[in-house]
């Protein structure tokens, strides 16, 4: 093989193991936080900072910002995210992106399991429904807008990462993410704590089904790992 050769997967193995030291550590910080979160969750134990930081971002209520939030929390609703992942994958699947569409179908179909189970175990009631300035009927733990918006957004930031594309998707995505979670805190329907936890699983699931996409050898040494009884 010619030295040119030899020193260009040389490279490509280098940047390979630093994608996938990077993806480890954006997988396992996100654990870390929802472990921690949870455990509180199960103990039913005050949250550190929950109470504090609902303080603040309902002290800027006003009847403009609350009319605001009932409409801007919509952008993650079940149904509104249900149609965009619906949209996106049948855009993907006419370009013939067939990988990519299985991959944000996974992602954002995932998340949703995933969150009606978590909700289900954990059982955490909702904030002081007469603080609450619109009515939800199911657990509040994790949150199913920011589980579902933050799915969606690092599906997609993934899938464009190497495009030119790359900055103007993470920024639409941060404040999409960011904008959903706090109306959820603002409206008195969910804990920071349930929003945290429900991008943290997000993240953690987007990654897996990336992983197992892209690099599917890694991912099942990992899992080998984690499992060695597998």
């Amino acid at each position: 093989m010619p030295r040119s050769n030899i020193l260009k997967n040389q490279v490509m193995t280098a940047r390979l193991r630093q994608r996938l030291l990077f993806a480890s550590i954006c997988f396992w910080v996100p654990v870390l936080i929802f472990i921690k979160i949870s455990q509180e969750v199960l103990e039913r134990q005050p949250i550190l900072l929950d109470n504090q930081i609902t303080q603040i971002v309902q002290s800027f209520k006003t009847p403009g910002l609350t009319n605001a939030a009932k409409l801007l929390t919509h952008g993650g609703d079940t149904v509104t995210i249900a149609l965009i992942t619906a949209v996106l994958v049948g855009g993907l699947l006419y370009r013939l992106r067939r990988r990519d569409a299985l991959a944000v179908l996974v992602a954002v179909g995932g998340a949703g399991a995933i969150n009606y189970m978590l909700k289900l175990f954990f059982g955490r009631a909702r904030p002081d429904a007469l603080m609450a300035l619109v009515r939800e009927a199911s657990f509040s733990f994790p949150s199913g807008h920011a589980m579902g918006t933050a799915a969606l957004s690092f599906a997609l930031i993934i899938m464009l990462w190497r495009t030119k594309w790359r900055l103007g998707v993470v920024a639409a995505a941060v404040v999409y993410v960011l904008l959903t979670g706090c109306t959820r805190v603002y409206l008195g329907v969910h804990y920071p704590s349930d929003v945290i936890a429900g991008w943290c699983v997000s993240a953690v699931w987007v990654l897996t089904v990336y992983l197992a996409l892209e690099h599917p050898t890694f991912a099942k040494s990992s899992v080998k790992t984690i499992f060695p009884f597998l």
